[in-house]
């Protein structure tokens, strides 16, 4: 039954997608708007064109982006939705985790951005509206936290900041239960958890308190597997990005570190 259900829910968003994305963009041949929706939903990222997501208008760069984050979100959400359990759907704390961390990282990359002059992936000059860096950090923010990868912007021609803000989404990534990569949510917000137990734990030895994430207790086994993964990830990061610098001659320390990180959360 859930199999179904989840069958039913992404081909229910498949079919949604790609007639909004249709009726926003007339021009395009139904193929693009078909390949869009199949690279948004599974947060592949990839495009039918050399400019990407830049190839779109603003109204369909930012229904992708819509779609991108409905794609980082737990499948298993949706079916709660099916089944009429609104409230434990709107309580899960990994979704709200999930929206802040967007939000806030939308909102730091547009102050960043704000008066900056630089170019979309179509070679021409992005305008400098209000509206227009809100929509290109949504669009890089969303598209890059939940791993689908689109551009609309050389975000290369940004500042350092709003470089290194799309670099942590990157080790962030989607919900558990999503198509978004990463670590997911759910294992960054139950690590800073135990950071801020262990911290705890340091100067409040005899304190006894259990680790909850929203209404679950963390159990040790739990509390080990999850260091135990953050801890691989950051290794192969690192290792992934040792082997790239000696490999290659020209390649820098930054670049080997973000295809590394780009890589291994894909």
């Amino acid at each position: 039954d859930t199999a179904r259900a989840l069958w039913f829910i992404y081909i229910t968003l498949t079919i949604f997608m790609t007639g909004l994305l249709k009726a926003i963009e007339p021009e395009m041949s139904l193929f693009a708007c078909l390949t869009h929706t199949f690279t948004t939903l599974s947060t592949g990222g990839f495009s039918t064109f050399n400019s990407s997501a830049g190839e779109f208008s603003s109204s369909g760069i930012w229904l992708i982006a819509i779609f991108a984050v409905l794609a980082g979100i737990n499948f298993g959400n949706y079916h709660k939705l099916l089944l009429g359990r609104y409230k434990e759907c709107f309580n899960d704390s990994e979704l709200k985790v999930y929206v802040v961390i967007l939000l806030a990282a939308t909102t730091f990359v547009f102050f960043s951005i704000n008066g900056m002059s630089y170019e979309t992936t179509t070679g021409n000059v992005a305008n400098n509206e209000l509206w227009d860096y809100l929509s290109d950090a949504f669009f890089q923010v969303a598209s890059i936290q939940t791993s689908a990868g689109f551009a609309s912007v050389n975000f290369e021609q940004w500042n350092e900041f709003a470089k290194y803000v799309l670099v942590c989404l990157m080790f962030v990534g989607g919900c558990g239960g999503s198509t978004g990569g990463g670590i997911k949510v759910i294992r960054i917000y139950s690590f800073f958890k135990i950071l801020i137990h262990q911290v705890e734990k340091s100067y409040r030895p005899k304190v006894i308190r259990s680790i909850q994430v929203g209404q679950f207790k963390i159990d040790p086994q739990q509390k080990l597997g999850i260091l135990s993964y953050v801890g691989i990830i950051l290794l192969t990061v690192a290792v992934s990005t040792g082997i790239l610098l000696v490999s290659q001659d020209q390649t820098t320390l930054v670049t080997a570190f973000t295809t590394a990180v780009s890589a291994v959360n894909n």
